[in-house]
C-alpha cells in the first residue's frame, strides 16, 4: 500500500470508523470516497513509475547477463502495472487487521473481504475485470500474466542457484540480444512479438507497460525520474517511446 492510501486508512481510523471496515458492505461517505479516488490516481501514477523503473532495471540486468534477476524484475514490472490498473479504475486493495479487503469507488458493493496474498488478489482482479484483454493470450499454454508468474517462481524458488547467464524455462528465450530489439517491441502495436517465445521475455513486459501506462510526472519524485532516465541511457533506449 502506498503512502497516499495509507493516509486514507489512517483518516478512517481517526474518524473512529475503521472498525467497520471489517464488515462486508460497509458504506464509505461521499467525502471519503472522493479522497480515496484522488489518492488512487496518485497511487496509479507512482505504481506505473515503479513499473517503468523496474522494467529498465531488468533490461540492465539482462544486458549484464544477470538473467535470473531480470526474470524476477520483469515479473514485478508487470505486477506493478497491474496494481496501477486497479488503482486507476478506482479499486483500493488494502489490509485491515492483517486481512485483505477491497473497496471499489462508485460501487454499491461496499468494502468486501478477499482471500489470498497480494499477488493472488491483483491477478484475480485483473482476470475478472479484463477477461477479454489481449494480455491474457496464452504463452506456452498459460495466460501470459500467469506465465510470467511461473517464470518468476522458477527463478526465485525452483532453479536453486542462479545459473546465469543460462536460464532454462520451458523453451523461453532469455538473452541479452533481446535488448537490441527494445525499439521494435515498443512500436509493435500489433503485438507480433509479444507472445512469441523467442521474444516474450522482454516484449510482453514492455507492451503491457506501454498499453497500460498511467504515468503522470507531477506525482513522481525527482530522484525516480532521474533514475529512469539513467537506466534507459544504460541500455541505449529513448525513454520517450514509452509515453
Amino acid at each position: 500500500m502506498l503512502n497516499s492510501t495509507k493516509t486514507i486508512i489512517q483518516d478512517f481510523q481517526s474518524q473512529n470508523i475503521a472498525q467497520n471496515m471489517a464488515i462486508d458492505g460497509f458504506e464509505v461517505s461521499l467525502v471519503a470516497e472522493h479522497s480515496i479516488l484522488s489518492c488512487l490516481d496518485e497511487d496509479a501514477s507512482c505504481l506505473a513509475s515503479s513499473a517503468v523503473q523496474t522494467f529498465f532495471e531488468a533490461c540492465a540486468d539482462l544486458k549484464s547477463g544477470n538473467v535470473s534477476w531480470a526474470a524476477v524484475k520483469f515479473y514485478y514490472s508487470i505486477f506493478y502495472t497491474a496494481q496501477s490498473i486497479a488503482a486507476k479504475n478506482g479499486t483500493l486493495h488494502f489490509y485491515y487487521s492483517g486481512r485483505p479487503k477491497c473497496y471499489k469507488v462508485n460501487s454499491t458493493e461496499g468494502i468486501s473481504k478477499l482471500k489470498g496474498n497480494s499477488h493472488d488478489i491483483v491477478w484475480k482482479y485483473y482476470k475478472e475485470n479484463f477477461a477479454n484483454s489481449k494480455f491474457l493470450t496464452e504463452i506456452n499454454g498459460y495466460p501470459a500474466v500467469e506465465y510470467f508468474k511461473r517464470i518468476r517462481e522458477h527463478a526465485n524458488y525452483r532453479q536453486g542457484q542462479f545459473g546465469d547467464p543460462n536460464f532454462d524455462f520451458e523453451g523461453l528465450a532469455a538473452n541479452s540480444g533481446q535488448i537490441e530489439n527494445l525499439s521494435v517491441y515498443a512500436s509493435d502495436k500489433e503485438n507480433y512479438f509479444t507472445f512469441d517465445l523467442d521474444h516474450a521475455f522482454v516484449a510482453f513486459p514492455m507492451r503491457f507497460l506501454i498499453e497500460n501506462n498511467h504515468f503522470d510526472f507531477k506525482y513522481i519524485p525527482y530522484y525516480r525520474k532521474r533514475k529512469i532516465v539513467e537506466l534507459a541511457k544504460q541500455i541505449n533506449f529513448n525513454v520517450k517511446l514509452l509515453f
